[in-house]
């Protein structure tokens, strides 16, 4: 759940979904700034709360930098192939049809 323990970099829903009043409500008041799951346990947060917080979906875990960069290299080369493939096909079409003889 968490792939670089508490390093894990994380965003919490920042509209407090717990009831008000409750203590929930106020350990998520303490924790809903926390960027890193480090940082959440450092303000509160339990493992059980980063638990039923994510699976209710109020916690979110971000993409580290690394893999944000893997992610765009791919896109771009996906890109570039797709690129090469289209140009090849028109080649393929253009070389064809000028080898053929008009019919007149």
């Amino acid at each position: 759940m968490f792939p670089d323990g508490d390093d894990t970099r994380i965003a919490y829903e920042q509209e407090n979904p717990k009831r008000v009043g409750s203590t929930a409500y106020d350990l998520y008041e303490k924790y809903k700034k926390s960027r890193t799951v480090g940082n959440a346990k450092a303000n509160g947060a339990r493992q059980v709360d980063l638990g039923h917080d994510f699976k209710k979906g109020f916690l979110k875990v971000l993409q580290n930098e690394a893999e944000q960069k893997d992610k765009k290299k791919a896109k771009i080369g996906k890109d570039e192939d797709r690129h090469k493939e289209k140009k090849a096909r028109s080649s393929d079409r253009g070389a064809a049809g000028e080898a053929e003889p008009s019919e007149q």
